[in-house]
């Protein structure tokens, strides 16, 4: 999934980014709670759902009454 930003519990965030559930069989042995996020070509971090606190995907609509 195409991420527009992705923000964590201590306030910090990435933008532009790719959400997965791709993770690596070693990581899957201790918790099913990753997800691998790429934030260019080259850099890949796991990192806990519990972490996550809030992700806005890319293309969102916003629909108002």
């Amino acid at each position: 999934m195409e991420i527009e930003k992705i923000f964590f519990l201590d306030d910090t965030y990435f933008e532009n980014c790719l959400l997965s559930n791709d993770i690596p069989k070693e990581i899957a042995e201790v918790s099913d709670s990753f997800v691998k996020i790429t934030t260019d070509k080259s850099t890949i971090k796991y990192v806990n759902l519990d972490y996550i606190q809030m992700i806005i995907p890319k293309n969102l609509k916003v629909i108002s009454s």
